[in-house]
């Protein structure tokens, strides 16, 4: 297989990042990318709440399409709690995580040429990065699944500096810098994660 290297193999990695609402976790991505590139690591992201969008209703995705940040924020978050409430258990969506990690790894190894069982193959030199586990049912059954290649971040932004990063979310939507008119916004936001 072209993407093995005798001479410096490096497993298959899945890094999840946890943290909460209003901590840069897409910057935290970037800063992961840079550091692995040198490593020769190609590198996935894997948005969650990406994945719950795919899940929804045409009617929920529709309004998904035309929604204001915060309001985007409150579906996927209602979304990821009905989703796991229907299925009873709170990693529910790691099988959405494995689907999309499988989904790459398949891609990338028939582009390989590779005709052995995806299933049973390792990609090598890969990283996925899993933006963003929201409950301690996921890091469970990632650790089961991915056993030591499975690598958890925590990620912490002291309140103020989260509630100013939703606050320039937010502010986007609406093209205005009046950042204080969104802070029952940014409170509701912040207590439903």
């Amino acid at each position: 297989m072209r993407h093995y290297r005798s001479d410096l193999p490096k497993p298959e990695l899945v890094i999840g990042l946890v943290g909460p609402a209003g901590t840069d976790l897409t910057g935290v991505s970037t800063a992961l990318l840079s550091a692995l590139k040198p490593y020769d690591y190609k590198t996935y992201v894997i948005k969650v709440s990406k994945l719950i969008a795919e899940k929804c209703s045409d009617g929920v995705r529709n309004e998904l399409d035309d929604c204001s940040f915060e309001r985007r924020v409150e579906i996927l978050q209602d979304e990821g709690d009905k989703f796991r409430a229907h299925i009873g258990y709170g990693g529910a969506l790691v099988p959405l995580i494995c689907s999309r990690i499988r989904f790459v790894r398949q891609n990338f190894l028939k582009e390989e040429g590779c005709l052995d069982d995806f299933d049973e193959v390792e990609l090598y030199n890969h990283c996925f990065i899993v933006d963003s586990i929201k409950h301690p049912d996921e890091i469970n059954m990632l650790r089961n699944i991915y056993g030591e290649k499975f690598i958890l971040i925590s990620c912490f932004s002291d309140y103020e500096d989260r509630r100013n990063f939703l606050r320039k979310e937010i502010s986007k939507y609406y093209k205005t810098t009046r950042g204080k008119s969104y802070d029952d916004k940014i409170d509701v936001i912040i207590e439903t994660d």
